[in-house]
């Protein structure tokens, strides 16, 4: 049974590089805007305080208890000076499963365009490097004559680029569009005998995001937010979700995806030290799709390190 679903993962995730969702679905997206959008920016509402510098760490793990099943792992930073209109990021990502892996790399700037005192919008690129790697010795398949390579591993290094733009009203409402992958270049492998393309296609994706305050603090409120997402070939998805955060201590958050996917979120603030402040948070889905309940729940878990730099 192990080797059937050996097998059935390494077709799934071959798939996804080639002609679906290449990008990770993140459960906790909100937590991860900077990635999906280069326009926008970790946690808008604090855009205009002192915490103006994040390093974060991201791990998810999909299909809890399958051998072998997709993971993804992000280190990413963000840095907005203050009272300047522009900002940057980074990110290294790193995607697995089983025999087949996904290393990128990426560097984001943004400048913020002030329209008036409610009104602002961000435009920002990302570029950066993906290596695919195959390891071939570790794949079976059904037939002992099929194979890709007959060495220990294929690779290729593809060059990327992302868009983003995000509107931005009274620093409470947001609006985003970004393309990952917008240059749509192909990334190759030499075989023996065999060609092996990969076809990095452009995603389209939309954000949305509101927040309501619930204190004059403005440190509890209801936020909640939405992501759409096209990819050619692939029907059309969205998720919603619900967070709700109490006076800077912990979170907690229900949601949904058109894909039948239920999440739970919950974070908590691990400490604040002068103007700098630990926060972990960590998402839960479960399927309800036929096709993929037996594969098992996803988890994922975010560590956030926040604080003020001039």
């Amino acid at each position: 049974m192990k080797k059937v679903l050996h097998t059935i993962i390494m077709i799934l995730f071959l798939q996804t590089l080639t002609v679906a969702q290449q990008q990770t679905p993140f459960s906790l997206y909100r937590d991860a805007s900077t990635l999906l959008n280069p326009a926008s920016e970790f946690q808008s509402h604090f855009r205009d305080s002192y915490f103006n510098v994040r390093v974060a760490a991201i791990h998810r793990q999909q299909w809890v208890g399958v051998e072998d099943a997709p993971q993804t792992q992000v280190i990413s930073g963000d840095y907005f000076p203050e009272y300047k209109p522009y900002s940057f990021s980074g990110n290294l990502q790193n995607r697995t499963a089983g025999a087949i892996a996904q290393t990128s790399i990426y560097g984001t700037f943004r400048y913020e365009l002030k329209l008036n005192r409610n009104h602002r919008v961000n435009a920002g690129i990302s570029a950066g490097m993906m290596q695919h790697r195959i390891n071939a010795a570790e794949i079976k398949f059904l037939d002992p004559g099929d194979v890709i390579h007959q060495g220990e591993s294929l690779t290729s290094v593809t060059p990327d680029f992302s868009l983003g733009f995000l509107y931005k009203f009274k620093n409470r409402y947001s609006f985003g569009l970004s393309i990952p992958q917008v240059a749509g270049l192909n990334s190759s492998f030499e075989t023996e005998g065999n060609d092996l393309t990969i076809n990095n296609i452009q995603h389209f994706y939309a954000q949305g995001n509101a927040l309501f305050y619930t204190n004059k603090y403005e440190s509890s409120f209801i936020e909640l937010s939405a992501w759409a997402r096209y990819i050619p070939g692939t029907p059309f998805g969205s998720n919603f979700n619900f967070r709700y955060q109490y006076d800077d201590l912990f979170w907690v958050g229900v949601g949904g995806d058109t894909a039948l996917i239920a999440h739970l979120e919950a974070g908590f603030i691990l400490g604040r030290f002068g103007d700098r402040r630990l926060q972990l948070g960590a998402g839960y889905d479960y399927p309800f799709q036929p096709d993929l309940v037996y594969l098992g729940n996803t988890f994922e878990v975010n560590l956030s390190w926040i604080w003020g730099a001039q």
